[in-house]
């Protein structure tokens, strides 16, 4: 099995006053715990609004990318986040201090982005350029939602709805809207183009 780990920080954090730099990393922490009994992950803060998410199994990395990226920009600003997946290993507790390919890659990943939002490397695997094309439309995808438009897409795929029936009914009665305006936002924001990248990024996983 093969492990992830997501390097990212808050996308022009320096420009934001400072209620809204620690109200942000709040809810990020808020996410980050919520993340953590979802999939099992671990994580810890660095450089001030920097941090590293360990997802110990790679097939969830990107649902994991996905919904920090959505909590940020429903709260008006972006993350940027790097995903480095390498064969499963063990990790010190401190996570701070643990060592590795996905750990490095994950770092040198994110201090190299630039302009995209999203960065993706493999342990000793060229990244297929197709998949590559990929992570580029989804990204472009996501920066051009509304912050109305990321919380619909949040809830919908925090969702634990088995085969997501009546789902814009729910999601409706959540944020207090129509079942038809959910489904209007869900589908303004791509929502099954996102939901089938999802898949493809779990195939991806399964073929290492």
């Amino acid at each position: 099995m093969y492990q992830a780990v997501l390097s990212g920080d808050i996308v022009h954090s320096s420009k934001l006053a400072a209620k809204q730099y620690e109200y942000l990393l709040a809810k990020l922490s808020e996410q980050l715990a919520e993340l953590k009994v979802r999939y099992q992950s671990d994580h810890y803060f660095f450089r001030g609004d920097g941090f590293q998410v360990w997802v110990p199994n790679a097939r969830h990395a990107w649902h994991v990318a996905l919904l920090l990226r959505l909590q940020m920009i429903m709260l008006k600003v972006d993350a940027r986040v790097a995903i480095a997946v390498a064969p499963q290993q063990s990790h010190r507790d401190n996570l701070a201090t643990s060592t590795g390919p996905a750990f490095t890659l994950s770092g040198q990943a994110l201090d190299t982005m630039k302009p995209q939002r999203f960065a993706c490397v493999i342990a000793d695997t060229v990244l297929d350029p197709h998949f590559a094309l990929n992570i580029l439309f989804i990204d472009h995808l996501l920066q051009h939602l509304t912050p109305r438009q990321a919380e619909v897409l949040l809830s919908y795929f925090t969702s634990d709805l088995e085969g997501k029936r009546n789902l814009h009914e729910t999601i409706a009665q959540q944020l207090g809207s129509s079942r038809v305006n959910i489904t209007r936002l869900l589908n303004q924001a791509n929502y099954q183009l996102i939901e089938r990248f999802l898949g493809l990024t779990e195939a991806l996983c399964d073929a290492l």
